[in-house]
């Protein structure tokens, strides 16, 4: 189902093949009270998406440009670097679709993990870029790449910290908060 409004609202997350896991992942959500927030919306087309296979949820973009072709209804846009963004309240689920440099990854999630709900969702998508030397990439990976390893050995401690719930596949991680 979620591919189907993909496609037709025009996300990449149809072309880069999330939608899958995004279904795996958040397909039993459908609470009232949910609250999304996704980072980098460009042209508002994820936002659509999530507005209607999530009807009833609250869905906040973050984006340093407002170049949105389409305004979501229960959708906002918040214009402003990720960097200086302090939400007003936490999130069920927060999407990293931003720049894709390492730099900004780390960045944001050090900004937005506070912002998690326990028992919450961070996903970072486009981790492809992590090898590529315009987006801070090398050929052993990038900073985002350590992140990802520092969640993952706390994911599989038997004492975890934080993180429950480490999912990664191609181009994209679902990390599950405590």
């Amino acid at each position: 189902m979620l591919e189907q409004i993909a496609a037709a609202n025009g996300t990449d997350k149809f072309q880069h093949g999330y939608c899958p896991y995004y279904e795996r992942h958040f397909g039993y959500i459908k609470d009232d009270s949910l609250r999304l927030l996704e980072v980098g919306v460009q042209f508002g087309f994820s936002l659509k998406t999530w507005a209607d296979w999530m009807p009833n949820a609250q869905i906040v973009g973050v984006d340093i440009y407002d170049v949105m072709t389409t305004r979501p209804e229960r959708t906002e846009l918040v214009v402003s670097d990720v960097k200086a963004y302090t939400p007003d309240e936490p999130f069920d689920i927060i999407i990293d679709d931003g720049s894709h440099t390492a730099s900004d990854m780390v960045a944001a999630y050090h900004r937005l993990w506070p912002f998690v709900k326990s028992g919450g969702w961070y996903v970072i998508e486009d981790l492809e870029t992590q090898w590529e030397p315009a987006y801070e990439g090398a050929q052993e990976g990038s900073e985002a790449r350590s992140l990802l390893y520092g969640l993952l050995d706390d994911a599989i401690r038997e004492h975890a910290h934080e993180i429950v719930e480490f999912h990664a596949y191609r181009q994209i991680v679902f990390v599950n908060k405590r």
